[in-house]
């Protein structure tokens, strides 16, 4: 699954944030009171293109709107990117390297690590 910029980042929160497909206007109403809400239309639509590119959102259009919806759950999206990176940092080339990252872990969070191995043993 691609990754989302921290742009698209901030689109995908607003789609997430309500069940239902969400046009252009509705998605700008969501970034009012932000640091976003000045984006032009076309800024966004600029982003939500490139995230169907992605195959992250769909979008259909009915009479003269476009609407847009999530192809993943928030879960499912961030599941599989972390499964995905952690193959890649058990691959035998690059656990040299994951053993001392974990190494500069304080000994609480090296107890939830063993906590959540644990749960998945379980």
């Amino acid at each position: 699954m691609k990754k989302l910029s921290d742009c698209e980042q901030i689109i995908m929160d607003c789609l997430w944030s309500c069940t239902y497909p969400q046009t252009l206007p509705e998605i700008q109403t969501r970034l009012e009171n932000t640091e976003y809400e000045k984006w032009k239309p076309q800024t966004l639509s600029t982003f939500l293109r490139r995230m169907i590119e992605k195959d992250l959102v769909d979008m259909k259009r009915i009479g003269r709107k476009f609407w847009y919806t999530p192809l993943y759950t928030k879960e499912e999206y961030y599941s599989s990117l972390i499964a995905s990176d952690l193959q890649d940092w058990l691959e035998e080339e690059n656990q040299e390297f994951l053993l001392l990252a974990m190494g500069k872990l304080d000994a609480q969070q090296k107890q939830a690590l063993k906590e959540l191995l644990n749960r998945l043993n379980a």
